[in-house]
Order: structure tokens, then sequence, then C-alpha cells
């Protein structure tokens, strides 16, 4: 099943920022040339390195929604990188709790990226200009760091429309994207492997942001590890949820999907460019960015509907053989 799921989605029309141009005629949020350079630095600078016998990426997941798109992203690096990254952004964070206990102001719990976009919450009562100067402070921390980022969205309402039965369930959506997210990485492995010859191999751990998809999501996990067709099974380790308290990867994910979330309304609304995407990308930000389209939805549908229909087809036909043997 895993196997079709991704040879029907990259057969169908997909608007995928990395291989060709979106209908307003620029590049969504991952550039060709940003996209091609993090393969190679990948490939290169990871997977074909003298140092140890493995490559350990950790992905941190994190998601973004609206009443019409659900976007999931993940952002992938190697530990050495995550923690360089980690010390940096609480070094921002700790300078700027400083200054806004010293003017008596709300010091910050965290980087939301939502809150911090609408000023609203613990970021009420800045002015626009604090907001850009502290969000170009936070982007420096990833600034010419390996990052790799793997986002998935769809439409809500063309999803419900094809999935009548998860209307309101957004952690259907969650589980849904996160097979995808999985397939995507095992394909730029494979494509890395054919284009630069034999690479190290690759263990990969997800954690996510603890919310009440936790089960749906490890379901969604071990569903896809147990698929016979997924290419993927010695390169996922597990998938864990965590708390952004706890984690501070979980913050820049939460950043990462935000921009990816409201790249995909700009291409339905038609409003420029975010001047932080625009940032993270001249920053060297590379990786890939799918929508998924009624066309694909429909065709997941039928490929599910197929193989329900087998299954049941394979299970009266054992029972019909269980029963021959006893009597």
């Amino acid at each position: 099943m895993a196997a079709r799921w991704a040879t029907a989605v990259n057969s169908a029309n997909w608007n995928c920022p990395c291989q060709q141009t979106s209908i307003s005629g620029e590049r969504s949020i991952i550039s060709v040339a940003n996209a091609k350079r993090n393969l190679v630095r990948c490939s290169d600078g990871f997977l074909l390195s003298n140092h140890g016998i493995l490559v350990i990426f950790r992905g941190y997941i994190d998601e973004s929604y609206s009443e019409r798109v659900f976007t999931l992203s993940c952002l992938m690096s190697d530990p050495p990188n995550w923690w360089k990254m980690e010390s940096s952004w609480k070094k921002r964070l700790r300078a700027k709790n400083t200054f806004l206990k010293f003017k008596g102001r709300t010091q910050l719990s965290r980087y939301h990226a939502a809150d911090c976009s609408s000023l609203v919450n613990e970021f009420d009562g800045w002015s626009k200009e604090e907001q850009v100067e502290f969000t170009k402070q936070l982007l420096k921390v990833v600034e010419h760091r390996f990052l790799n980022v793997i986002s998935y969205s769809l439409p809500l309402d063309t999803f419900v429309a094809v999935f009548p039965e998860h209307k309101g369930d957004l952690c259907a959506c969650y589980a849904l994207l996160l097979k995808f997210m999985m397939l995507e990485f095992v394909d730029q492995i494979e494509s890395a492997r054919k284009k630069l010859g034999q690479v190290k191999p690759v263990k990969v751990v997800l954690f996510h942001d603890r919310c009440n998809c936790d089960r749906k999501l490890l379901e969604a996990f071990n569903s896809l590890m147990n698929d016979d067709g997924f290419r993927g099974k010695h390169i996922f380790s597990t998938i864990a949820p965590m708390s952004w308290a706890d984690c501070i990867p979980l913050q820049l994910a939460d950043l990462l999907a935000y921009e990816n979330f409201k790249e995909t309304e700009r291409h339905s609304s038609g409003r420029k460019r975010r001047k932080t995407l625009e940032l993270l990308l001249a920053g060297g930000l590379g990786g890939r960015s799918k929508r998924m389209s009624e066309a694909n939805l429909r065709e997941l549908r039928r490929l599910i509907e197929k193989r329900t229909a087998n299954e049941t087809t394979n299970d009266s036909e054992n029972q019909s053989r269980k029963s021959a043997s006893v009597s």
C-alpha cells in the first residue's frame, strides 16, 4: 500500500515547488537551488562522512491550520546541529526576556509563530518594529545551518468532501500527512543514493508536539512501518510526543510549519510572500514542500477502498478454507 500511495500521489497533479513553478509564477517555500544544495550537503556532509558508521537525524514535527488549510511540517537535522541551534535559540529568548523584565512587561514562555505574527497573548503590546527585529534575531539561529524541511498541506474542504467520515477530525489529517512525510524522506534518501552512489545508513527519530492526536500519530507510524511495501523500515526508529516547554526544536518546527501554512494560503489569496519566509530562503533553507490536490485525495481514496476490498475478499477466502478443513 505504501508504494502505491507514493506512486499515485507523485503521478497526480502536485504543486511541487521543488520541481515546478507555481500558478503565480513564483517558487513556493523551497527554492530549487536551495533544495539541490541541501541534498548535496545532506549526502556529502553527512551520508558520505568518514566519521561514524551511520547518520542519525532528529525530525521535529508541528502543524499549522485554519478552517481552509491544514499543514504539517517536519524539520530535520543531525544532533550536533540541533545542539548548536537550541543553544543559540535559548540565548536569544533569554536576552529578550531580560529586556522585557527590565521594562516590566510580560516575559515569553516560548516563541509561538502565530501569536508573534498576530501580536496576541504574550506578544500583546509589541510594536511591529519590535516583532520584526526579534524575528530576525531568531532567524539567525538557522542561517546557513543544515536543515531539511518536509512539508505537506491539504485543503480541508476538499479533504472532507472526499473523506466525509473524517469531518471535524484534524487528527486524521495529521496521521495521513505523517505517512506522506515519511515516504518523502525515503524518496530523498533514494534519490541521493542514485545520484551519488554509496551512502551511509540513515536512522531517523521523530518527535512531535504533545496533543490529543498522540495515539493516532503512533498508530499511523506503526501502520506504515508494518506495511510490507514500505521501503523505509530500516530508516525510521520511533516517534514520540514531547512538550514545547522541554523541547526548543519544536519551537523551530512551529515557525516552519506556520511559514509553510501561510505560503500555502498565499497561493489562493494572492498576497505577497511573507518577509520571514524570504529571510529563511536567503539564509539557505532547503527541502520539499507539497500541496495535495483533489485529484490526489480521490486517488488515495480509491486505493484505500481497493485495499479494503481485497482484504475483505482474502479474509472470506481464508475463512472458507478453514471451514472446509474442519468439515
